[in-house]
């Protein structure tokens, strides 16, 4: 099951982190095994080339493991909010 594409905003925070992990035991309770994130790389490195921040992808690792999920996790180095149902603006 693929999470939203803004589950991790732009300024790195965790989005609606209570419905997510409600969501999140709901999924397990119906059978499913794990959830895909996307990490948007122009997040993890916003504030300065070579400066890593993994925090919110951290918590939600945190969240999906609680629920008894796993993660699978598709690295996103290019932009979003150009494509239909884009749902968030997230740059390089």
């Amino acid at each position: 099951v693929m999470l939203p594409l803004d589950t991790v905003g732009v300024d790195n925070t965790l989005n609606y982190k209570r419905a997510l992990a409600a969501g999140l035991r709901a999924l397990r309770s119906v059978g499913v095994e794990g959830v895909m994130v996307d990490v948007w790389w122009g997040v993890v490195e916003r504030d300065e080339p070579g400066v890593y921040d993994w925090s919110a992808y951290l918590e939600l690792a945190e969240l999906v493991t609680e629920a008894g999920l796993k993660l699978q996790c598709v690295m996103s180095f290019h932009a979003c909010g150009g494509n239909v149902n884009d749902c968030c603006l997230v740059s390089l």
